[in-house]
């Protein structure tokens, strides 16, 4: 329960807020501060600090217009300065992150009248890396093209471009100009240059570095140390719990964590925990592992531990070249044989159940890939201890040996945890692993072997919300079909959790209607309902105005597109033709010349793309965004519920599509002062009998059905 003292910081740092800035009060932002200041006064500690018991977790959906940074900031940060608890806010988008360092938390610590520091968190891949610029530019004039070992390794000639880049960061770097940001340089760096001066958690030494001191990683570490408010996002607070817990971020046992756009969470978690190897690639690389091996050696001089490990893998290596030879034969096998859910393509194991024979082979791999990660691991060693001799001439010969070494052993690692995931079986009523292989055909058709749970529950229950102090989830779209079920299960939330729905601030009766036209079909119908997208779009869009078309399939909207009206065709820009962003940019910039515009995407549109008032008028979906069912992790998950007696329809089916149809009406009302309407071309939401309660959970719109 919230005490006296904390009702009284929490009110009057948002009464000074609101005074400072000018702000209306919201109710919506007002009740969403209220919730999750029960949630975190109502948390029991120990002597220590620590949390007790299960009801630390706030879920708050709460949409467009809310307030939700202020409301959430509000209520935690007052909460996690008395308690002494670091505050990490985790976004999904670095547009959110950078709204949160360079505007909200700024306006927030002048005007609050709350004391906190900040910071923003990076990894290590946002950093220069000094040891790997200068060695970048040491091996340029020496260094003649073809000498690199692998394709990727970074140590090869450079283009004049590329050498003036590097040494104007050399000399702005030396001379404090710039920090090592790749965000804070000048201009925009493009990746292949700036993947050959950063570096990652494998290739660094650390402390044995000769540029530990002026590190601008380190540097930033130590500001997320000091600060009392971290903006991260959800990819780092995953590797951080990866690695444990505190590696990179404040440990999860004495943080607040904040999940805005939250629920993009349990996608993050399966993508950070899922598992590849591609046959081919493979095979290469590791020809190349016994040749680097020999060139460490004549540039360290001779090591007992290089002696013996290069010694012992040859015959590693054989083994592995023989286990291949079976894996092929078996991924032939299976392809001629059709084993369900295959294609020209993909082979996904049915339940992820690996046939026992490339299971066999799978735990001789596993071994043997255990094998080389040990040999690769003592020569790191090695290099190790010989780039802490500090004055020794080996020194930074053996910081660069030890990153290029990094290479092959980040790969030997993960083929490692990908055999062994073929290798071991599920255990009989658990939740199974998806398992499945892939013909990469830009790769001269390598075979990719995948791996990857069919759920995030378990991964973040463990890892994250058993662990951490408390939690609060936010997003516009986190209940589904008016319950909190969905998130629930997906993200394996404690039956203590709290949920909330806030109010929306818009008048969506007044502001916009939801339409289906008495010419919508049911989609079924194919080439019919092809045709009469194509003559409702005609009809439908304003060539003066501001319309966004949403289609759930690539095919479908080129097709649409190429039999359009040829009076509305000019006006359409195409997702396929320009990057997000851009697509925006040219959008907004016709609009602002008077003209009309008409945006046809693809349900990526429905996410991260802001385009408030006249920017659109009108959003037109083609069809209720069902998912094609051919994600081999979703056709695994699909027969693990079928075996509990469930139906995926209703489980999987029926409420992701109404929040992707929730996220798509979204775009429309983006302030109060919006206005416009939706037109869905699908006529199943009023004959089919999921339509009621997916109509049921969209916001209050004015309806108007069977017109047109």
């Amino acid at each position: 329960m919230l005490s006296d003292k904390q009702k009284s910081a929490i009110q009057s740092a948002y009464k000074t807020l609101i005074k400072n800035q000018g702000y209306r009060p919201r109710y919506g932002q007002r009740l969403m501060i209220a919730e999750i200041a029960k949630t975190l006064g109502g948390i029991l500690t120990d002597a220590k600090g620590l949390r007790l018991g299960e009801s630390h977790i706030c879920v708050v959906e709460a949409g467009t217009g809310t307030g939700k940074t202020v409301a959430y900031m509000m209520a935690s940060l007052p909460m996690a300065l008395e308690k002494n608890k670091k505050l990490v806010v985790s976004t999904a988008t670095i547009m959110l992150q950078e709204q949160l360092i360079q505007k909200d938390l700024p306006d927030l610590l002048k005007h609050s009248g709350l004391p906190f520091s900040y910071a923003i968190a990076k990894g290590r891949g946002r950093y220069l890396c000094m040891s790997k610029l200068e060695t970048a530019l040491a091996n340029h004039a020496e260094m003649a093209p073809g000498q690199a070992l692998f394709e990727d390794e970074l140590a090869l000639r450079l283009d004049e471009e590329t050498v003036s880049l590097f040494e104007d960061m050399h000399n702005q770097f030396e001379e404090g100009e710039w920090d090592g940001d790749r965000d804070n340089w000048s201009d925009v760096i493009p990746y292949q240059q700036w993947q050959r001066v950063t570096t990652d958690h494998s290739q660094c030494t650390n402390r044995r570095c000769s540029h530990f001191a002026d590190c601008s990683y380190f540097q930033a570490r130590q500001q997320i140390s000091d600060a009392d408010v971290v903006v991260a996002n959800h990819d780092l607070v995953l590797a951080d719990l990866a690695l444990g817990g505190g590696a990179l971020l404040p440990k999860p046992e004495d943080t607040i964590y904040v999940f805005d756009e939250a629920h993009h969470l349990p996608d993050k978690a399966l993508n950070h925990f899922s598992g590849q190897f591609r046959l081919s690639a493979a095979k290469q690389w590791l020809k190349q592992v016994p040749k680097l091996l020999t060139q460490i050696a004549s540039e360290v001089g001779y090591d007992a531990v290089l002696g013996e490990q290069t010694e012992k893998l040859p015959p590693i290596l054989k083994q592995m070249e023989d286990n291949f030879a079976f894996v092929d034969e078996i991924i032939e096998g299976l392809w001629k044989a059709k084993v369900a859910d295959s294609d020209e393509r993909t082979v996904r194991f049915s339940r992820g159940e690996v046939p026992p024979d490339l299971r066999i082979i799978a735990k001789n791999l596993t071994l043997m890939f255990s094998k080389l990660n040990h040999t690769l691991n003592l020569v790191g060693d090695m290099l190790l201890d010989k780039a802490k001799e500090e004055g020794s001439d080996l020194r930074q010969v053996a910081e660069q040996n030890y990153m290029r070494l990094s290479i092959p052993l980040n790969r030997s690692e993960s083929a490692m945890h990908l055999w062994q995931s073929y290798a071991t079986p599920d255990e009989a009523g658990e939740m199974p692993t998806a398992r499945w292989m892939s013909r990469i055909e830009q790769d001269n058709n390598d075979i990719e072997l995948c791996s990857s749970p069919v759920m995030a529950s378990q991964i973040l229950q463990s890892m994250l919300w058993s662990e951490c102090f408390a939690a609060i989830l936010t997003s516009a779209t986190l209940s589904a079909l008016n319950n909190f079920g969905r998130a629930a299960t997906r993200m394996g939330l404690p039956e203590a959790t709290n949920y909330h729905v806030v109010p929306s601030p818009f008048d969506y009766q007044q502001c916009a209607t939801f339409e289906v036209p008495k010419t919508a079909l049911d989609p079924r119908n194919g080439k019919a309902f092809e045709q009469s997208l194509i003559d409702q779009l005609n009809a439908l869009i304003d060539p003066q105005s501001a319309t966004l078309v949403i289609f759930t399939a690539r095919y479908q909207m080129l097709a649409v597109y190429r039999d359009l009206d040829e009076s509305i065709k000019p006006l359409v820009l195409l997702q396929d033709d320009y990057s997000k962003q851009e697509l925006v940019r040219r959008h907004r910039k016709h609009i602002d010349e008077g003209q009309g515009s008409v945006i046809f995407g693809l349900g990526s549109l429905t996410e991260g793309v802001d385009l408030p008032g006249d920017y659109v008028k009108h959003v037109i979906i083609a069809k209720l965004p069902f998912a094609v069912p051919d994600d081999p992790v979703e056709a695994t998950l699909t027969e693990w519920l079928k075996e509990q007696g469930k139906d995926p329809f209703w489980e999987i089916s029926v409420p992701d599509a109404s929040i992707k149809l929730k996220q798509a009406c979204g775009r429309l009302l983006r302030t109060e002062k919006d206005s416009g309407r939706i037109t869905l071309l699908d006529n199943r939401i009023l004959t089919k009998r999921y339509g009621k309660p997916m109509l049921d959970s969209l916001p209050d719109f004015k309806r108007v059905f069977g017109e047109g």
